[in-house]
């Protein structure tokens, strides 16, 4: 057989595969059964005999069918109606049995959701006879008797040999083992954003069932929920009378789906039906620990009190107890009467609530019980406190983990006894005694007794530093000047100190820094890397004293990413960086400038100088002439440097130095702009991993035969725009040039892309100026000549992308 261990004692996933039933039979997989529901009008046996209308059908055949229910039009409907029926099985027929007015309602449907009675489980049968009394008002509109054949699967046999709960981790037999059609389910999960009480059910009908019948009384129940219009079947799980869990509503057993057992308060509740008719007969003792045995598991990982009380708002509808809006104080552990008007689970199971809080409290071990944790951003060296409940006496550990600066960074430990109050207070600092960088930080309390473990408390909180003063305003460096390359080298490093906080940015040094000279700079070149982002940003760039909203780098959260950037110089001699959203590091590099003296520059269409597998360090040989310009005389090219699909995660670097140019991940192509010393016509390609298929496309040629100086500006938007394939976008390009350099965003495509840029009136050149991939938001700048009347042509290969091009420079 297959089942899943529930380990109540440690947070375990809720499902795990045990071994198959090994009885010396063949042991059937199993599958889904669709059962058959049988609608029957009543509308037409209404009898006028008497004071009161009544429907009293006659004793008719049916098909098979073992569950049965009424229903009518109207899901907060309630009549006032005493709804009866009996059936006849191999020839005679049964007593009548009474059928209770559902409670529930499911809250996440919201087409077609008729009102009803319970499902009654009344065992295989071929005949019904109906009676409906009207005690007060009238009857419903659209009565249907409702008829379910659960359908028969091999593995209900096999079923029958699932063991009841074994002390601590009790057995959950899946949907799957049930025979659930999942193809049924009419509409996805929801999820509350905890679990507060939890709440006991009984079914209905009869109680003498063999185990192998209880998965058929389960789809049968799935069926005339799903009959109903709800999503799924009401309970979050199903006890039977011999001691075994069932999956309940699909979503996860350890998650907070939402059920549809407790009308008015069913989000924040956990609903567990005892399988069988306890107004009857009185429960067995395996079922009533099966019951407490889920309680405690489910109480546990949401860290309530058994023998608590909650307060809960009332949803309203249906038979709720209380109108919607009302808050109320309730038991943790309950019975379904107290939220609505019905004898439910049963006059012989509600007495027995207060020994299964009592069992609960002996299950759940070293719990905390209610936690309360710090607010999800704070400033930076402020203290952090969790506190919990004791529910015996028990040792706690405060941890907290940077997970990307480094692991734990602080540890606080205590222990206190049972009724006491935990206060588990990080002063946010860390080893050594200084102040907590930025960032994002998880804090876990755990604690233990001699019995076990309790399911830990976890908050993730995100430590922003104080808010930045805005630079007073300044006039930036211009004017025209050709390029100077350096050797890369390192002038910022935010992990240093402190990373970038949202809405904040980092003042960034670069005349005199690094090969820089300290006047005559009018523009810098720079590759950024962003990292450790705690959600999705953006990064701009500008010269300190003004300001731009003009994204260079969208950075998806936790990714690496890396983007050239060319950009003025502020009046103090820095540029900006500023940071959209969450805490973000980052780096800068310098590798090169303009300046008057500095060497022309040529833009070319974009040309493929490589495209194959590189390990190692690699010498890429230029063609013979770029742009018109012998490869012997060029001093640096502009290249798009690319990686293809790879199968790992890597950096490459194009040039000397060992500062990387691009970072990937696995499977993620991606490009960077970069600007490459030449040497001898000659240029180096490294990758220290394993072989990637990297592509460089030339953009731009650095060489004293070259005729373009660089101008920058004030970044200028030249379209916002959806973009689709295939369709050759023209932008104007504001200011007479032979070339502009260029800013390219593309927002969220539908599949993976390519852009490429050319000059217009002129063919695709077959290159990418920007590679991103699907719902990802990328940056990238090109350079490129600027073809007839004076504009550009843009290209997407594949589906269609939000593009944002900003004009930053022109070569003129």
């Amino acid at each position: 057989m297959l089942s899943a261990l529930l380990a109540l004692a440690a947070p375990a996933p809720a499902h795990a595969l045990v071994p198959p039933d090994e009885t010396g039979g063949a042991v059937t997989e199993p599958t889904a059964v669709a059962p058959t529901v049988t609608k029957l009008a009543l509308g037409q046996a209404i009898s006028t005999a008497g004071v009161k209308p009544v429907v009293l059908t006659a004793k008719r055949p049916t098909g098979r069918f073992q569950t049965v229910g009424v229903t009518w039009k109207g899901r907060d409907l309630t009549p006032d109606l005493e709804i009866s029926v009996r059936t006849r099985h191999e020839g005679t027929w049964s007593g009548w049995e009474h059928l209770d007015g559902d409670a529930g309602d499911d809250v996440v449907a919201t087409r077609d959701v008729r009102g009803g009675t319970d499902p009654a489980w009344v065992g295989p049968s071929d005949g019904v006879q109906a009676k409906i009394v009207v005690r007060s008002g009238k009857l419903p509109d659209d009565l249907k008797l409702e008829l379910v054949d659960p359908g028969s699967s091999g593995y209900d046999q096999v079923a029958a040999g699932i063991q009841g709960a074994a002390a601590g981790t009790p057995t959950v037999v899946t949907r799957t083992q049930w025979g659930a059609d999942e193809s049924r389910v009419n509409c996805s999960p929801e999820y509350g954003s905890t679990i507060r009480a939890a709440v006991m059910h009984h079914t209905a009908g009869k109680n003498g069932y063999s185990a192998s019948q209880v998965p058929a009384i389960i789809r049968g129940d799935y069926a005339y929920h799903l009959s109903r219009g709800w999503c799924d079947i009401g309970y979050n799980a199903l006890v039977d009378r011999f001691g075994r869990i069932w999956e309940g509503r699909a979503g996860g057993l350890d998650r907070a789906v939402i059920g549809a057992h407790a009308g008015g308060f069913n989000t924040g509740t956990f609903g567990v039906a005892v399988i069988g008719n306890y107004d009857t007969a009185r429960p067995s003792a395996a079922a009533v620990n099966a019951v407490a045995r889920i309680f405690a598991w489910k109480l546990g990982r949401y860290h309530r009190d058994p023998k608590g009380s909650t307060r809960l708002t009332s949803a309203g509808g249906g038979t709720a107890r209380y109108p919607a809006g009302r808050t109320v104080t309730l038991p943790v552990i309950m019975g379904h009467r107290n939220t609505g008007f019905t004898a439910c689970p049963g006059r012989y199971l509600y007495p027995y609530l207060p020994s299964i809080r009592s069992r609960v409290t002996a299950l759940m071990q070293a719990a905390l019980i209610n936690p309360t944790v710090p607010k999800t951003n704070v400033r930076q060296g402020d203290p952090l406190t969790v506190t919990a409940r004791a529910l015996r006496r028990q040792s706690w550990r405060l941890d907290v983990e940077a997970p990307c600066n480094g692991g734990r960074v602080a540890r606080v430990t205590g222990s206190v006894a049972a009724g006491e109050e935990i206060t588990a207070t990080w002063d946010g600092r860390v080893a050594g005694g200084a102040t907590a960088r930025p960032g994002r930080y998880t804090l876990t309390l755990t604690s233990s007794s001699h019995q076990g473990q309790a399911t830990p408390v976890v908050k993730n909180v995100l430590i922003t530093p104080a808010p930045q003063p805005a630079p007073p305003a300044a006039t930036p460096s211009g004017g025209a000047g050709g390029y100077v390359p350096l050797t890369p080298a390192r002038i910022y490093d935010s992990r240093t100190g402190n990373g970038l906080g949202p809405g904040g940015h980092a003042r960034i040094p670069v005349l005199g820094q690094a090969g820089v000279p300290a006047a005559g700079v009018t523009a810098v070149v720079l590759d950024l890397t962003a990292s450790c982002s705690t959600e999705a940003t953006a990064l701009t760039v500008y010269p300190t004293g003004r300001t731009s909203a003009r994204p260079v780098a969208g950075v998806a959260a936790g990714v690496t990413r890396s983007t050239l950037v060319t950009t003025r110089v502020g009046a103090d001699g820095s540029v900006s960086v500023g940071n959209a959203r969450g805490v973000t590091e980052l780096t800068a590099d310098v590798v090169g400038y303009y300046t008057e003296s500095g060497t022309p520059l040529t833009a070319v269409e974009g040309t493929r100088i490589l495209r194959e597998p590189v390990t190692g360090t690699r010498t890429v040989t230029l063609p013979a002439t770029l742009g018109g310009i012998p490869a012997g005389q060029i001093g640096a090219v502009l290249v798009d440097v690319s990686v293809i699909q790879p199968g790992g995660a890597g950096t490459l670097t194009a040039g000397p130095g060992e500062l990387p140019t691009l970072v990937f991940r696995k499977g993620e192509s991606v490009d960077d702009l970069a600007v490459v010393p030449v040497v001898n016509g000659q240029l180096t390609l490294s990758n220290p991993g394993a072989a990637v298929e990297a592509v460089l496309d030339v953009r731009g040629v650095v060489a004293a035969t070259a005729t373009g100086r660089f101008t920058p500006v004030k970044p200028t938007l030249l379209t916002d725009a959806t973009l689709q394939q295939g369709r050759p976008k023209k932008l104007t390009v504001p200011e007479p040039a032979t070339a502009v350099l260029l800013t390219l965003t593309a927002d969220r495509p539908g599949s993976d892309t390519a852009l490429d840029v050319y000059p217009w009136g002129g063919l695709p050149t077959g290159t990418a100026a920007l590679r991103v991939g699907q719902g990802d938001t990328r940056s990238n700048q090109v350079l490129v000549p600027v073809g007839e009347a004076g504009a550009v042509t843009l290209l997407n290969s594949v589906g269609a992308t939000g593009v944002r091009v900003d004009v930053i420079g022109y070569v003129r």
